[in-house]
């Protein structure tokens, strides 16, 4: 569960489609050791037992200045059938002490009807 300061952050995305967010950090909001350290993001189906999706610096996490941008490609989301799914922004500093950034709600959702995705 979040806690009340982290923000909560949700996201509409499409099945079959690539997926890209970017996050932009209030400037005052940057660790003094933000390129330098590691980033971990988890996507946990709500209701199935599909794969955790785990994206990193460099594999689906890219940084630039007080922005951190996510990628999720359709490959990654090829095998799984979650319709919700919860997700959290970890990061890792050189001092190896670990907090969320943020967090929140992911629901994909389909331009076709249920029994044409199933087919």
């Amino acid at each position: 569960m979040m806690t009340k300061d982290k923000p909560i952050i949700n996201f509409n995305w499409k099945f079959g489609d690539d997926e890209s967010e970017m996050l932009t950090l209030d400037e005052k909001e940057v660790p003094e050791d933000f390129a330098d350290s590691e980033f971990d993001l988890f996507i946990v189906s709500d209701s199935s037992k599909d794969p955790v999706i785990h994206l990193t610096k460099g594999n689906g996490i890219a940084l630039s200045d007080n922005n951190i941008k996510i990628t999720c490609t359709r490959d990654r989301l090829a095998n799984t059938r979650w319709e919700t799914a919860s997700w959290a922004l970890k990061i890792t500093n050189t001092s190896n002490w670990r907090d969320t950034l943020c967090g929140g709600k992911i629901t994909r959702y389909s331009y076709y009807s249920a029994k044409r995705v199933e087919e």
